[in-house]
C-alpha cells in the first residue's frame, strides 16, 4: 500500500527539478474558479513583507495536497505532473506574483518552464482553455494581457494590486528584490502528495470536515480571564464576548448573548451618557445574575413592566433574527481591534509602545508587552483594567468608526456596500426602550468620507490612524462630531503627509502625547508636478479626491458628488496613452503622458475598460458610467468636462488640483 507523503516545500525547490523532470501542477475541473480578492492579496503580501524585514528565518503558507497524474509520455519527456486537490487558491496566488510586473525578475521561474527555447506555464486548469490562453499571454507579454473572459477577471484584478504593491509600500528596485527573493527562498508550505488510487470522495469528506481553528483571541481570553477571581469572571467575559463579535453593535450583542441584557437597561446607560462606562454595564450583569439565581423562587410572578420589556424584546429578538443586525460590519477583525487597544492601554499606564502592530502575533505580543506584572494581585488589576477599556472603546469604535452598509445605488437593484458612520438613537418608552441604528447620508458625510479615505489609503493589516484618533475620541468622549472630523483633518495631514522618515508606529505615538502637534509638511506640489507615472503614491490620487469633495459641499454640488465613496483601487490609468492610437488626436506629448495631470486612480475592472481607446471613447464610457449614479474618481470627472484634451489643457488641469490642494490645507494651518 502507498503512503502519504509529506514534505516542506519552496518556490526554489520547485525550480530545482527543472533540471531533471520539471513540476507541473493542475487545476482539475471540480475545483472552483481562482476567488481571492484585494483584501486577501494585500494582507498576504504585507504579512510577507513585514517577515522579511524582521528577517525572519520563514514564512508559513500552510500546505496545498497533490496526487500525481503523469503519464508515460510525459515521463519520457522529462516532466511530472500534479493535480492540485486543496490549497489551489495559495498555489495559484504565487503563480500570478511570478509573472506579475515587478515581481517577475526573481519569481518568474516558478511560473513557466523553459522548454525548447520557449516557456511553457507551470500551472493549468483543467477544461478552461480560456484562462490558460490568459496564463500564456502573461508569460509572453505580462502588461500587455488583458483579461477577456469573467474566468479571468478576478485573476488580472489581483495582479493589479501586485503591481500597485510596489507603490503603496514606497519600495524601490532593491526594496521589492529583496521580498521576492524572500518569497524565493523562504516561504515555506507542505507539500502532501497522496496515492493516486486513493479515494477522493473520503479524502474531500477529511477535508471539509476539519474544523475551525481556535482563534488566537480566544486563546488570549482564556489568558486573560484566568486572572480574575471566579465569582467575577463570567461578567468581564460577558464584555469581551460581546466586544470580540465586530458584525453589527456591541451593544445588540450583549443583549443577544447567554446574559440577555434588557435592552431597555441598555438604553437608559445611553441616555445617561454611561453605556461606555463598563463598571456600570458589569453592574447590569451583576444585577442579572442575581435575578437568575432567585428567578426559581419568584414561582413565575413578573411585574407589568418586567413582561411588557420582555415581549418587547422577543419583537426586537425576531427582527434581528431576519437579518436586520447584521447590516452593517466593522471594517477591521477583533485582533486588530485588541491591538489598537492594547496600545493606547499601554500609553495609559505609562509603558512602552508596541514595536510593531502584528495581528497574526496577537498572543505573542501581548506576552512581551502585556503579562508582565509580578504579582497575582497586580495581574488581575492590569486584566481588569484591559478588558474595561476594551469595552469602553468598542462602544466609542460604534458610535465614531465608519462600518461596512449596505445601500441602494440608483438605477441598480443589488445593494452596494460603503463605509458609513451609524447614528444611534433611542425608541420606545420608558421600558420597551432600545437603542436602534440608522444612517443618514448627509450627516457626518465628511467624516465618514474621510475614514473611508484613510481606511483605502493605509495597510489593512495595521491602520495606524486609527489608533491616536480612537485615544483622541476617548479622552474626549461625547463630543460633537465635528469636533472628530477636525482632529481627524489635523491627524491626516501631519501624519501622513509630514516630511519624515519615522515610522508611523513611533509617530502615531507621539499624536497620543501632543494630539494638535505639527511639523514640516511635504512639499505636495513639487512632487506633483514630477513625472513619476505609475510610480506616484496613491494617498496622492485619495487625497486629492476627498478635497475635492470637501470643497464642492460649499457650493450646490451635483448629486453624484454628493454620493461619492471611495473604493478599492489598484491601477494608475493613462487619460492620454502611453501608446495612443492612429486615430487619438486628443493627447498629450510623450514627455508629459507620465505627469499627474494626465494621470487618473482606477479599480482594476475600471481600468480594463478604458485600455487604450482614444480621448473621446474613453469621455462617453464614462459619462455612460456615470449615469448610473456612478463616479470612481473626481479628478477624472473634471477631465471629462473638457471637450479636447492637450499639453495645454492638462497643465491647467494639474495646477488646478494643485490649487485645490494648497486651499485646502492653507484652512487647517
Amino acid at each position: 500500500m502507498q503512503n502519504v507523503k509529506s514534505e516542506w516545500c519552496t518556490l526554489k525547490n520547485i525550480v530545482d527539478h527543472d533540471s531533471t523532470e520539471a513540476w507541473f501542477f493542475n487545476v482539475p475541473l471540480y475545483q472552483r474558479l481562482y476567488v481571492w480578492g484585494d483584501e486577501q492579496i494585500s494582507t498576504l503580501l504585507n504579512d510577507i513583507a513585514n517577515a522579511c524585514e524582521r528577517q525572519d528565518a520563514q514564512f508559513f503558507l500552510g500546505g496545498i495536497l497533490v496526487v500525481e497524474t503523469t503519464t508515460e509520455e510525459e515521463r519520457r519527456a522529462k516532466r511530472r505532473t500534479f493535480d492540485l486537490i486543496d490549497g489551489q487558491q495559495r498555489f495559484t496566488t504565487l503563480f500570478l506574483l511570478s509573472q506579475s510586473p515587478g515581481w517577475r525578475k526573481e519569481l518568474s521561474t516558478f511560473g513557466r518552464v523553459e522548454r525548447n527555447g520557449g516557456f511553457t506555464s507551470r500551472l493549468n486548469f483543467s477544461v478552461r482553455p480560456d484562462v490558460n490562453r490568459y496564463f500564456e499571454a502573461i508569460l509572453q507579454a505580462p502588461q500587455n494581457a488583458l483579461a477577456t473572459v469573467p474566468d479571468t477577471q478576478c485573476m488580472q484584478n489581483v495582479r493589479q494590486v501586485m503591481t500597485g504593491f510596489r507603490e503603496k509600500r514606497a519600495l524601490d528596485e532593491a526594496g521589492i528584490g529583496k521580498i521576492s527573493r524572500y518569497i524565493y527562498e523562504n516561504v515555506r508550505f507542505v507539500r502532501t502528495e497522496v496515492p493516486r488510487r486513493m479515494d477522493l470522495n473520503k479524502l474531500f469528506e477529511v477535508i471539509n470536515a476539519r474544523g475551525v481553528q481556535l482563534q488566537h483571541h480566544e486563546i488570549l481570553k482564556a489568558r486573560l480571564l484566568h486572572a480574575i477571581p471566579a465569582e467575577e469572571r463570567q461578567r468581564y467575559a460577558a464584555l469581551w464576548d460581546a466586544c470580540a463579535d465586530m458584525k453589527g453593535f456591541v451593544d445588540q450583542t450583549l443583549r443577544q448573548g447567554r446574559d440577555k441584557l434588557s435592552g431597555s437597561a441598555l438604553a437608559t446607560l445611553y441616555t445617561q451618557q454611561k453605556l461606555a462606562c463598563a463598571p456600570s454595564v458589569r453592574d447590569l450583569l451583576a444585577r442579572q445574575e442575581a435575578l437568575q439565581e432567585t428567578d426559581d423562587s419568584l414561582s413565575g410572578y413578573r411585574s407589568l413592566a418586567q413582561i411588557a420589556d420582555a415581549d418587547h424584546e422577543k419583537t426586537m429578538q425576531k427582527e434581528q433574527v431576519e437579518g436586520d443586525d447584521r447590516w452593517a460590519d466593522s471594517i477591521i477583525g477583533f485582533p486588530l481591534f485588541l491591538l489598537h487597544v492594547l496600545r493606547i492601554w499601554l500609553y495609559e499606564n505609562s509603558r512602552k509602545d508596541l514595536d510593531r502592530i502584528l495581528d497574526r502575533d496577537l498572543t505573542k505580543i501581548f506576552e512581551e508587552f502585556f503579562f508582565s506584572s509580578e504579582t497575582p494581585q497586580q495581574q488581575e488589576q492590569d486584566v481588569k483594567g484591559f478588558v474595561d477599556l476594551v469595552w469602553t472603546i468598542r462602544v466609542l469604535w460604534d458610535a465614531t468608526i465608519i462600518k461596512w452598509t449596505e445601500a441602494e445605488i440608483r438605477s441598480e437593484s443589488r445593494p452596494d456596500r460603503i463605509h458609513m458612520l451609524c447614528k444611534t438613537s433611542v425608541s420606545g418608552e420608558r421600558t420597551t426602550r432600545n437603542l436602534t441604528r440608522s444612517i443618514n447620508y448627509q450627516e457626518n458625510a465628511e467624516l465618514s468620507l474621510l475614514q473611508n479615505m484613510l481606511y483605502h489609503t493605509q495597510e489593512n493589516t495595521t491602520q495606524y490612524w486609527m489608533t491616536p484618533y480612537l485615544y483622541y475620541v476617548y479622552k474626549n468622549q461625547n463630543s460633537p462630531s465635528d469636533y472628530y472630523l477636525k482632529y481627524l483633518r489635523h491627524l491626516d495631514n501631519y501624519l501622513l503627509g509630514e516630511e519624515t522618515d519615522e515610522p508611523l508606529v513611533k509617530r502615531t505615538r507621539s499624536f497620543m502625547k501632543h494630539p494638535w502637534r505639527t511639523g514640516q509638511l511635504t512639499n505636495f506640489a513639487d512632487y506633483l508636478r514630477g513625472k513619476h507615472g505609475v510610480h506616484f503614491r496613491h494617498y496622492w490620487f485619495y487625497k486629492l479626491d476627498f478635497v475635492l469633495w470637501h470643497s464642492a459641499q460649499r457650493s450646490d454640488a451635483q448629486e453624484e458628488w454628493k454620493n461619492f465613496r471611495f473604493t478599492a483601487k489598484n491601477s494608475v490609468e493613462h487619460i492620454s496613452p502611453q501608446q495612443p492610437q492612429p486615430t487619438d488626436y486628443n493627447i498629450v506629448s510623450p514627455d508629459n503622458r507620465d505627469d499627474f495631470g494626465n494621470l487618473v486612480f482606477l479599480s482594476g475592472g475600471i481600468n480594463s475598460k478604458y485600455s487604450n481607446r482614444p480621448f473621446n471613447e474613453k469621455k462617453i464610457k464614462f459619462e455612460n458610467i456615470k449615469k448610473h449614479g456612478r463616479i470612481e474618481s473626481l479628478k477624472m470627472d473634471l477631465i471629462y468636462q473638457n471637450a479636447h484634451w492637450n499639453d495645454e489643457v492638462m497643465e491647467r488641469h494639474r495646477e488646478s488640483m494643485i490649487k485645490s490642494l494648497e486651499n485646502y490645507y492653507r484652512e487647517d494651518i
